[in-house]
């Protein structure tokens, strides 16, 4: 690359702390190379209208089913397109299925399930209880009442599990929120995890 001249590279990725690694750690070899911007989820709107055209082909039902979707996967691009693709599998195969987008979630948890269980292992018991409280909880992670009830002993514990969350990809920090990024993690806890 650092021979060639008047080109652009443009590097994709939907796991922002891989990004971050690779153009904003000093030890990288593409340390400041180019600018990062971040472009966010696609509008629901836009998501949705794209969803029904690609399920009308499969369900009568193709706006519905394309909210449930969105619904599930808060717009995320990566995860919507994997449930979406299953979600079409299903309705192909069996177009009378009541809740295809249910079945799509279950395969993928079949599919990820020994992948989570293997990193729900490899957390320590603090990151554990910062994951299920997320998951459960309505305050937010660095708040009084989540620390008092999932017994962090300080905002300080709580923030350095987000950060090691964040190093992960597992957690990504929204305006002033931190959010689970993947939502069939979330679906795998609260079932497998029984949250």
């Amino acid at each position: 690359m650092q021979h060639h001249r008047n080109v652009n590279y443009v590097f994709l990725g939907s796991h922002e702390s891989a990004i971050k690694d690779i153009f904003e750690s000093r030890k990288s070899p593409f340390y400041h190379f180019g600018m990062i911007q971040v472009l966010g989820k696609i509008p629901e709107k836009d998501f949705l209208e794209y969803l029904s055209v690609g399920l009308s082909s499969v369900t009568t039902e193709a706006e519905q089913l394309s909210e449930r979707i969105l619904s599930i996967t808060q717009c995320h691009p990566y995860h919507t397109q994997k449930l979406a693709y299953m979600t079409w599998e299903i309705c192909y195969k069996d177009s009378q299925s009541g809740q295809p987008e249910l079945e799509a979630i279950e395969g993928l948890l079949r599919i990820h399930d020994t992948d989570y269980e293997r990193w729900w292992n490899s957390q320590n018991k603090t990151d554990q209880k910062v994951i299920t409280g997320m998951c459960l909880s309505d305050h937010p992670p660095l708040s009084e009442p989540f620390i008092r009830e999932y017994d962090l002993g300080a905002t300080s514990t709580a923030y350095s599990s987000l950060k090691r969350l964040m190093s992960q990809g597992i957690v990504i920090k929204q305006q002033k929120s931190y959010a689970i990024d993947d939502p069939v993690l979330i679906a795998w806890l609260r079932q497998r995890r029984n949250l």
